[in-house]
């Protein structure tokens, strides 16, 4: 589409897509959080109480959690650390396809004349 000065943008920003995306992938791991589990809707009597009971499932850490020491025996690693390297990976891969579309809003600087014309 043609921004005020006459020149070829695209409609969404390429940043805005690549949150989206990984807003996506947030919510899809959110979703999976409230997921109940079905043996205590199927199995009622072999559970005394009536708290919900969600699954277990991997959650996205705010920083890339820190590997204990290899001699350090009492700390485990973290176990949703593969869930951050995931995210991060998807990322970069999404970035690196959105470079090229800044080349190719490149192409229609040759008809910026063009565009200026008022029919």
């Amino acid at each position: 589409m043609l921004n005020e000065n006459n020149e070829v943008v695209y409609s969404h920003e390429p940043d805005d897509v690549v949150l989206t995306i990984l807003k996506t992938f947030e919510n899809g791991l959110q979703a999976l959080q409230e997921i109940p589990q079905l043996e205590q809707k199927l199995m009622p009597h072999l559970f005394k109480s009536n708290q919900k009971m969600e699954l277990k499932v991997p959650i996205k850490p705010a920083s890339m959690p820190e590997t204990p020491a290899p001699e350090d025996k009492k700390k485990l690693p973290d176990e949703n650390a593969w869930v951050y390297k995931e995210y991060q990976r998807l990322q970069s891969k999404i970035y690196e396809c959105i470079d090229p579309l800044e080349q190719y809003i490149e192409t229609f600087k040759v008809y910026k004349d063009e565009y200026k014309l008022d029919p």
